[in-house]
Parts: C-alpha cells; sequence; structure tokens
C-alpha cells in the first residue's frame, strides 16, 4: 500500500506507545521486521538477496482485566485500518530525501497495509492471503489478551548492500479508526543471510 504524501509525519507525530481503543488499553509488546536473504534452490541467482520485508507485531492489553470477554479479536481488530514500519534512523548519506521514493525502494521510509477486506485468521489460507499481497492477517494470543498481525510483501529495505544493512531502525505503528496510532519501541531490521 503506498501511503500517502505527508502520512508520514501525521502517523510519527500522532503515535503514542499505549492506546485505549473500545475501552481498552493497548501496548505493542513485540515487533519484528526481518528479511530472508538466505538463498534457496529455487531462488539461486534469480534476485537472491532482494526480496521484501516481512512484519509481525503483536498488540497487548496493559490491564488485565479485559472489558470484553471474546477478547480483542472482537473488541480491538475491527477498528484497525492500518499497519505501518516506519523507518527512523537518518537517510541514506548523499541521497535526496526519501519522501519522493516509493515504498519499495531500499531508501523509502513509509510502509503501510491496509485492513484485509475479509477477517483472516491463522485457519484460513494465509499463504493466499499473502500472495495477494497489500493487507495484513490477524490472529487471537495468549487467550484473547494479545491479538498478532503479521504481513508480507513489505518494504525493500536492507537490499542495498553497502553495508548500511545493518542500522536501519523503524517503529511500527497500528492506525486505528479516528485517528489513534500505537507504536512499538524502536527497532532494528533483522536480516538472515
Amino acid at each position: 500500500m503506498s501511503p500517502r504524501p505527508g502520512a508520514r509525519e501525521e502517523v510519527r507525530d500522532a503515535a503514542r506507545e499505549d492506546v485505549t481503543v473500545s475501552g481498552e488499553e493497548l501496548i505493542i509488546s513485540k515487533a519484528a521486521l526481518w528479511r530472508n536473504d538466505m538463498p534457496s534452490f529455487r531462488d539461486f541467482g534469480f534476485g537472491a538477496g532482494a526480496g521484501p520485508a516481512n512484519v509481525a507485531v503483536t498488540i497487548h492489553r496493559r490491564s488485565s482485566g479485559a472489558t470484553q470477554p471474546d477478547g480483542l479479536e472482537s473488541s480491538v481488530l475491527p477498528y484497525i485500518v492500518a499497519l505501518h514500519v516506519i523507518r527512523v534512523n537518518q537517510d541514506p548519506p548523499a541521497t535526496p530525501t526519501t519522501e519522493d521514493f516509493p515504498p519499495d525502494s531500499p531508501i523509502s521510509s513509509h510502509f503501510a497495509w491496509a485492513a484485509p477486506p475479509t477477517l483472516f485468521s491463522k485457519t484460513d489460507d494465509v499463504a493466499m492471503a499473502a500472495k495477494e499481497g497489500g493487507f495484513f492477517v490477524s490472529a487471537s494470543a495468549e487467550k484473547g489478551d494479545a491479538l498478532e498481525l503479521s504481513a508480507w510483501h513489505g518494504p525493500r529495505w536492507g537490499s542495498l548492500r553497502n553495508g548500511l544493512d545493518d542500522m536501519i531502525d523503524y517503529v511500527a505503528v497500528v492506525e486505528f479508526e479516528e485517528g489513534v496510532f500505537l507504536k512499538s519501541k524502536r527497532q532494528r531490521l533483522q536480516i538472515v543471510h
């Protein structure tokens, strides 16, 4: 999903590390953005190491008392609009502003996945949903006290191969209806070689 112009600043400035949505106090307890650059037999020599990043984010209740007995999947998931990753470290040296690049460029600064058109769970064909791209999938965790969001085909950060791969920091942001943004702590892109 290509973020609209100015969306990066709006998301970054409005995001908080804890928010209340539908009566639930929420935090992001885990965020991971990674690329698998391990060559496989079918990929060998054909773009190995040039794939997009994937993301996994876990939203957790801050308080132990649930306001909805069914868990976050029913109380919070319907209000999620998008899942964002925003690059927060400095732009690579001697390059123009990253706002001018498409979201899958190695030097872009913002990538977002929209909420799925229908709600998927891990029991559905996640591989098919992931190949469609453009949206995230969700699953309930920890007896309803947590919600895991996963997305594939994200930014191509870390494919520069010029020594900057291990210095890409980001925050994950979950966007809810009415302009509420929940962000993770600063994280580092993981690249599996």
